[in-house]
């Protein structure tokens, strides 16, 4: 039995076969070749830019708890949960493709590097989390309702422990929510200025580290 010959290219086109996407073909050409990142090095990552970030909301946080083990360990795990939401989205996929574009990737160091730079420069860092944590302060404290339900209340009294924690663990993703989204603008600002002065935003086909 001889073997079937091969289609040639003028050979017609099968019209119940399934179309094949330009948009799907496009991207399957451009989709590099990625490497997964590393869990460890990516907790380890975002752990150090979460706990830098918060530094001066820590202290403030802490001075108005009076450094009282149930808001200390409520802003603990606020930041701790940052810290692995952050972490958890950068194994997404869609995530990855785009820290693979150059300016997108540079936009995005740029931004956190900026960030973590105001929280080591103390006063400054102070002054931008001072706002968002007063305002943080107050929605927490109307939701929970306890002792700590008016920002111009007293922060040291006594009170039930697992309200504290709630409230100053709520108070935490608030005022992180807060400043993500300020910190996301930013990130937008500057990655127009990075495409206005020439920077492409062409894939890295090298995935060996995310941004």
């Amino acid at each position: 039995m001889s073997e079937p010959a091969h289609q040639s290219d003028d050979a017609p086109v099968n019209p119940y076969a399934a179309p094949t996407s330009e948009a799907v073909e496009a991207l399957a050409l451009e989709r590099p070749l990625m490497k997964p990142p590393k869990l460890g090095r990516v907790i380890i990552k975002w752990l150090i830019v979460c706990v830098l970030a918060a530094g001066p909301s820590f202290f403030l946080g802490g001075g108005i708890g009076g450094w009282r083990v149930p808001e200390v360990l409520g802003m603990i795990f606020g930041i701790l949960i940052f810290a692995a939401g952050y972490s958890v989205i950068e194994f997404i996929p869609q995530i990855q493709l785009t820290m693979a574009q150059r300016a997108k990737r540079r936009a995005s160091r740029i931004a956190y590097i900026t960030r973590m730079a105001i929280s080591i420069l103390f006063p400054i860092g102070v002054f931008v989390d001072l706002y968002c944590g007063i305002v943080s302060l107050g929605l927490s404290g109307a939701l929970t309702r306890g002792e700590f339900g008016g920002i111009g209340r007293s922060m040291s009294g006594s009170g039930v422990p697992v309200y504290r924690f709630l409230t100053f663990l709520l108070t935490t993703l608030i005022q992180g929510t807060l400043l993500n989204i300020l910190v996301f603008a930013y990130m937008l600002v500057v990655y127009g200025f990075l495409r206005l002065f020439g920077v492409e935003n062409s894939t890295r086909h090298d995935q060996n580290e995310m941004a």
